[in-house]
């Protein structure tokens, strides 16, 4: 029988006796708690992972998107292998969702939330960090053909910015600052209206001028400089002397506006060239090829604290350059910089992609191999140590059909270098890993489903 929530019930003599009951037995069971016994069978497929009350967890502030639909649930159980007491969680369904780069921040401090790819209409996803809450920041319509963009956010987590098709024609840098209030609004910072081929797009850094993001920008040999509120800042022509052809990568030093890393494409070609440049705008006078030295250095990233940058080799071993001096400047002795081979020392291990953690204290890596031998490892600072969290399951990429392969294969040291970030990378075949806000989450995206979808890794102990 119903009744309305507010309509009092009676409570007759016999009730009152139950509950004094129930109150007597919990009291008791207070008092003199019973013994559990725990069990170490799998997880079920249907529970989230624990949080962790240090982990970055906390409601989102900022401006909103639309909803996207996104069921989360546990995968431990059905990956090859994962560490002792580490959980693993899908956090997206539907497939074609990837995070951007192995050096692209995916996580906003300031927000708590994740930004992620979909490649059904180039849509740019922004949702709570145990990926809830999945929301649209920017889209295309599905009618139009587009290349997949990748989305890239802030190292200060307030401003996210893509390449997008104009609506009438040619694609344009845009963007849309995080912590506004209200529906999020995007704003176009340039007027390319380009047409021919791509836009290679930098990580940012702070002009300190103003105070404001700086985004740089190339479809040629030059670079071009944007700030977050659409202001230009003076095209720069680097010096080094590949510089008649245009960009493959471009990465701004995250603490030093005035220096970068960056690397040139042969017209035609993908891979890029092998030279890996950095430069000092505020010392235009010259640019030095760090890759001198080392066959196919591939895959650089800065350090969180900007003096260091890291890359690997051919034979897939990382290393680090002590490149930028504490005061901005570059860290040259004799046309090159201080480098050391940091690892791993496991054997059955390599180093594909590498980053540091947000407090610095350790890598997060994957190897360059595929199905159950892909792996996301820890790696300690100086190589000594390293810990292997799960496997990937990675399926190689048909080069053909452009769809996953099962099995066993090698990719990256040896055959070649991979595509590097804005070539779409992650929907051909790579996973990439970052930490979240601390050095106790990580997100990832792996193709084990036959199409990428995006995971979070929890319940480890960093070193």
């Amino acid at each position: 029988m119903s009744r309305e929530p507010n309509q009092a019930r009676r409570i007759g003599p016999a009730s009152k006796r139950a509950g004094v009951w129930l109150l007597q037995i919990g009291c008791l069971l207070f008092a003199f708690p019973l013994q559990a016994t725990f069990s170490t069978a799998p997880v079920p497929e249907a529970q989230t992972a624990p949080r962790s009350s240090e982990g970055p967890t906390a409601p989102a502030s900022g401006c909103y998107g639309s909803s996207f639909g996104q069921h989360q649930s546990n995968v431990t159980s059905q990956l090859s292998s994962v560490a002792s007491g580490v959980i693993v969680t899908q956090l997206t369904d539907g497939g074609g969702n990837w995070i951007s780069y192995h050096d692209i921040p995916a996580y906003s401090v300031p927000l708590h939330r994740i930004f992620y790819n979909q490649m059904k209409g180039n849509q740019k996803i922004m949702a709570n960090a145990d990926g809830s809450d999945a929301q649209v920041l920017s889209s295309e319509p599905d009618s139009r053909p587009t290349r997949t963009r990748e989305l890239y956010l802030s190292f200060d987590g307030t401003l996210a910015y893509y390449l997008k098709s104009n609506p009438g024609s040619g694609v344009d840098l845009y963007a849309i600052h995080l912590k506004s209030t209200g529906p999020c609004k995007e704003v176009r910072l340039t007027n390319l209206d380009h047409e021919g081929g791509p836009v290679k797009v930098s990580t940012t850094t702070v002009d300190p001028k103003s105070g404001k993001n700086v985004i740089g920008y190339a479809e040629s040999n030059v670079l071009h400089r944007v700030l977050e509120d659409g202001s230009r800042l003076p095209d720069v022509s680097l010096p080094d002397p590949e510089n008649e052809f245009p960009f493959h990568i471009l990465r701004f030093n995250p603490r030093f506006p005035n220096i970068l890393f960056y690397r040139r494409n042969k017209p035609g070609e993908r891979f890029g060239m092998d030279s890996l440049w950095v430069a000092d705008l505020s010392s235009q006078g010259k640019a030095y090829d760090l890759a001198a030295n080392y066959e196919k250095l591939a895959h650089p990233a800065w350090s969180e604290d900007g003096l260091q940058i890291g890359f690997r080799d051919r034979s897939g071993r990382w290393y680090v350059a002590d490149a930028v001096r504490s005061g901005g400047t570059l860290n040259i002795s004799h046309s090159s910089f201080p480098v050391k081979s940091i690892g791993p020392r496991d054997r059955g291990l390599d180093a594909q992609f590498c980053s540091w953690a947000p407090d610095s204290s350790q890598f997060l890596c994957i190897t360059s191999r595929t199905g159950s031998d892909s792996k996301i490892f820890l790696m300690a600072l100086d190589g000594s140590a390293t810990k292997v969290l799960a496997s990937t399951d990675l399926h190689a990429q048909s080069r053909e059909t452009g769809r996953a392969r099962s099995g066993k294969f090698m990719r990256g040291p040896g055959r070649g270098r991979p595509a590097e970030a804005g070539e779409g990378g992650g929907m051909q075949g790579d996973t990439w890993a970052r930490f979240l806000g601390d050095s106790r989450h990580i997100i990832v995206h792996s193709n084990r489903t036959g199409r990428p979808e995006v995971y979070a890794i929890s319940n480890f102990t960093p070193f």
